[in-house]
């Protein structure tokens, strides 16, 4: 029984240090948008970037990138967009079996804005908490819970939100990835 305890113990101190650094991490991300400058990013350069930060993800995941015909450039803090392409990966690795892919894709709406569009082979997010999963704290999961605090996806909608776009979760149009589908949309430059 001391054993246990112990162990739970252990188990419920780690669960809360990683709540405290992420809720440190979130109110000196706020503060950081509003004081950081904004530079303009090449969107088929930046996705160059992207797989060295994930080259050793431990359920062997494939990244997959699909770039526009078009080099896109959109006005944003580079290292917070990193952040949110970090959280949406890191979610979608923790939803997906091994060896599974993760899609990322580059698309044009109109002529003020691009898309992307990431796409997992995981389970999926219930469409009716699609507002839910940006909240603060929340957290749908079941198992592997300690190791998330709920915070990634809030983070990530802030620094989009900042950055004059709009992120959201919608359902998969490809029969290959029908796991979770998050949208970002974001103004490119005129």
């Amino acid at each position: 029984k001391k054993n246990l305890l112990i162990k739970n113990i252990k188990n419920d101190l780690k669960r809360m240090n990683q709540l405290i650094t992420d809720i440190s991490n979130f109110t000196r991300l706020k503060a950081e948008i509003e004081l950081e400058k904004n530079q303009y990013i090449k969107l088929n350069d930046f996705f160059n970037e992207i797989p060295r930060i994930f080259t050793n993800n431990n359920k062997g995941l494939k990244l997959i990138f699909k770039k526009h015909t078009e080099d896109f450039e959109i006005l944003g803090n580079k290292n917070k967009l990193i952040q949110v392409f970090i959280n949406l990966i890191d979610n979608s690795i923790s939803m997906s079996p091994e060896r599974s892919k993760i899609l990322i894709q580059l698309g044009k709406v109109d002529e003020k804005f691009i898309s992307i569009r990431f796409y997992d082979q995981g389970k999926g997010v219930d469409l009716k908490d699609s507002e839910k999963i940006f909240e603060r704290f929340y957290s749908d999961r079941q198992e592997n819970l300690k190791n998330h605090t709920g915070l990634g996806l809030s983070i990530a909608r802030e620094i989009i939100e900042h950055m004059k776009g709009s992120i959201s979760l919608e359902k998969s149009n490809k029969s290959d990835y029908p796991g979770a589908c998050f949208l970002i949309t974001l103004p490119v430059k005129q």
